[in-house]
């Protein structure tokens, strides 16, 4: 038999209800999203995918654009813990920020149609659930500053580079090939080759100076 952790109650009835009809409707709007796209799905479908009535599904949800949201933000989630690790661990600077940021854009690419709508409805989206995206867009930027002061010390990275700028630097590289990727403006059509490129220029500014 397994001993229980003391520090960790366990959940009531009531909290584990909850916490299931909320894995019942991401389910169904992950579902339903897929099949039938974003604008094609309607709150009354979700809720009957979810056997909850509407008015339960909007007390764990604001409206759809939140529903989405949150997939992308639990997908994204699933991603950065290992993907920070293997930052972390590669002692090669480039490759292991190239690596790190190839690894954050795989949730986009399980269906690109959505991540489109991902991006505009996360633009305008106010509430607990872009909070909890921006709190994971520092997270993200505070283990980039991290790689980037551990570089510094090394001697790959000039001293007078702002690590947190640089960090900045890095992840809007990021964000702006996935919007292009996205629409579909990449010459080569491929966001790891272009990704790579933008990189490998923006290390050459990185670069500690000559004495």
């Amino acid at each position: 038999m397994k001993s229980q952790n003391p520090s960790k109650p366990t959940p009531s009835r009531r909290e584990r209800s909850k916490a299931d009809k909320m894995r019942r409707i991401l389910a169904a709007g992950e579902k339903l999203f897929s099949k039938q796209g974003f604008d094609g799905t309607t709150v009354q479908q979700i809720a009957d995918e979810a056997d909850v009535a509407v008015g339960t599904l909007f007390l764990y949800i604001s409206d759809k654009s939140e529903l989405l949201l949150r997939l992308f933000h639990n997908a994204i989630d699933l991603e950065l813990e290992p993907a920070v690790r293997r930052m972390k661990s590669n002692r090669k600077f480039l490759p292991a920020v190239r690596r790190f940021l190839e690894d954050l854009i795989a949730p986009y690419e399980r269906d690109r149609e959505l991540a489109k709508v991902f991006c505009r409805e996360f633009l305008f989206h106010k509430g607990e659930v872009r909070a909890e995206l921006d709190k994971q867009a520092s997270e993200i930027l505070r283990a980039l500053a991290e790689v980037i002061t551990v570089a510094q010390k090394r001697g790959d990275i000039d001293k007078g580079v702002d690590p947190s700028v640089g960090a900045l630097q890095f992840y809007a590289i990021f964000n702006s090939t996935l919007a292009f990727h996205l629409a579909d403006c990449l010459p080569d059509k491929s966001p790891s080759l272009t990704l790579n490129a933008l990189l490998q220029s923006a290390w050459l500014g990185l670069a500690p100076r000559s004495e």
